[in-house]
């Protein structure tokens, strides 16, 4: 089975611009932990709640003046939509993070998360051991 197969479409994204609380008040209501970060279209971060926490109230930083460039996460690792869901899984589990971003060509096409992949034969282990190395 490849990525596209099982990875989740329905997206949110903000713009680097996007404040800290724009970003935690969309990641509520869409019930949403990773929020894609866009400059022109094109994938240049990730936030997490944890980023939002860590990055921006634990430093005193205020959510409502602080945009997202300054918070995100920059280093990204994402899944090609053709990969097998084992390939992305072992990415998943090798980098300790427990949502891929799906691109085409720098485009956004989907999220894949660990829940997506832990109630799988083929990728449950590996999902069982990102959550597991998540929790360390």
């Amino acid at each position: 089975m490849k990525v596209k197969d099982l990875m989740s479409k329905r997206l949110f994204a903000l713009p680097e611009t996007a404040t800290v609380e724009a970003a935690a008040r969309l990641m509520a209501k869409e019930q949403i932990g990773l929020l894609p970060v866009l400059q022109k279209g094109r994938l240049t971060g990730v936030v997490t709640d944890r980023d939002l926490t860590t990055r921006c109230i634990a430093a005193g930083l205020s959510p409502a003046l602080t945009p997202l460039k300054q918070v995100m996460t920059r280093k990204i690792y994402a899944a090609q939509p053709e990969e097998t869901i084992l390939e992305a899984s072992r990415t998943m589990a090798l980098h300790r993070v427990r949502r891929l971003p799906v691109c085409r060509d720098g485009n956004l096409i989907g999220i894949l998360s660990v829940s997506d992949l832990a109630g799988r034969p083929d990728t449950g282990f590996e999902a069982a051991f990102a959550i597991c190395e998540d929790l360390r």
